[in-house]
């Protein structure tokens, strides 16, 4: 078979990159928990902060949006 893409070389990220890696590891590991973050029903709780929940019938999660830091 042939590859057109090479391995990505994960541990050679450093800085501020790695830094967003492991922000975005975080985050998959959180919706790979909570699959109601992606598929829920949506209801929104207040416009500002924004705020909402999704709810499955095994999981629920509620968001707030602060802004950034």
């Amino acid at each position: 078979m042939l590859k057109s893409r090479s391995d990505m070389n994960w541990n050679e990220i450093t800085g501020a990159r790695a830094a967003l890696l492991k922000h975005w590891q975080i985050l998959g590991q959180f919706r790979q928990r909570h699959p109601a973050f992606g598929s829920g029903q949506h209801r929104q709780l207040e416009a500002a902060p924004y705020s909402f929940s999704r709810q499955t019938e095994d999981d629920k999660v509620m968001v707030l949006f602060a802004g950034n830091r």
